[in-house]
This record gives C-alpha cells, sequence and structure tokens, in this order.
C-alpha cells in the first residue's frame, strides 16, 4: 500500500464513502504571465462504503486521536 492510497482511503472515509481518484497537481503557473490556470479533476468518483459505514469508521478514528494510539500525538494545549 502506497502512502497515495493510503490517503484516497482516508479522503474516502472523509467524504462519506465516496471515492475520488487522486490528483497531484491542481494547476500550473506561466511564469511569464503569473496567471495560474486551475485544472478540473479528471478521475472518476464513485461510492465505495455507505455513508453509514464512513460515519462509524470517522468515529473510531477521531476516538484513536483523542483517546487511544494516536492521542500521544495530540497537542498539549490547542
Amino acid at each position: 500500500v502506497t502512502p497515495v492510497q493510503v490517503a484516497a482511503m482516508t479522503a474516502a472515509i472523509a467524504n462519506g464513502g465516496t471515492y475520488r481518484e487522486p490528483s497531484l497537481v491542481t494547476g500550473i503557473q506561466n511564469l511569464e504571465t503569473g496567471v495560474y490556470e486551475w485544472m478540473q479533476p479528471t478521475g472518476s468518483e464513485k461510492r465505495t462504503i455507505s455513508e453509514e459505514n464512513a460515519a462509524l469508521l470517522r468515529s473510531f478514528m477521531e476516538k484513536a486521536a483523542k483517546e487511544g494510539t494516536a492521542a500521544s500525538g495530540q497537542p498539549e494545549t490547542v
């Protein structure tokens, strides 16, 4: 499993179970004119898990971040 695949999986959970093909470039800037041209996503979009299961996974991930194995990575103050 690659880091991009892990990011895509996490994004699908955050997007309510909808997978969107990862896009690594958002646009191109013309260095002569400074104009930035946004690129439209070309990837497909599909439901990979139900919204209910995505919500359940999100709650598990939040709990792990707050109370579980990832809790030590939380800042002391917010």
